[in-house]
């Protein structure tokens, strides 16, 4: 039992700081939080693997973080974590499914679901062996339709 209490609150702690990273523009440490071989996949089904890769795709698009002088500035960036579930499958594994709605100064922006492959590495980290972001929804005059079109 308290194996499973110490992985969940580390799965818990590598989704609050895929948050916090990606609201604020920290990309070397946003890419720390794949594994190695780790695969990240936007929703326009183009995947990324490795954190030099998925580091290198967010700094040739650092604007994803803060916006494209097209879309004008989001003021903000607010990621919010609706609802997560964990499956634990040993020690080391365990695949989560969460749902996010994401606001700017301006708006209630874009929502969807986040589908994740998780590994504990010897370290005792979490992290993604692979993330799907998918997007649900988006308000087609927010920053999420001008920016990612660009992506």
């Amino acid at each position: 039992m308290t194996h499973d209490l110490v992985a969940l609150e580390g799965i818990r702690a590598l989704m609050a700081d895929y948050i916090r990273f990606t609201d604020n523009g920290r990309i070397d440490d946003f890419a720390a939080l794949f594994g190695s071989d780790g695969i990240f996949i936007l929703p326009d089904g183009g995947a990324h693997a490795g954190r030099a890769a998925i580091a290198a795709l967010l700094n040739g698009h650092q604007t994803y973080f803060t916006a494209h002088p097209e879309a004008g500035p989001p003021g903000y960036l607010r990621h919010n974590l609706t609802t997560l579930s964990i499956e634990l499958d040993g020690p080391d594994r365990a695949r989560a499914d969460s749902y996010f709605l994401s606001v700017t100064s301006e708006r209630v922006d874009h929502w969807g679901k986040w589908t994740d492959e998780l590994v504990c590495g010897a370290d005792g980290k979490w992290r993604f062996a692979k993330r799907v972001v998918t997007t649900d929804g988006f308000d087609p005059d927010g920053w999420f339709a001008k920016s990612f079109s660009q992506m």
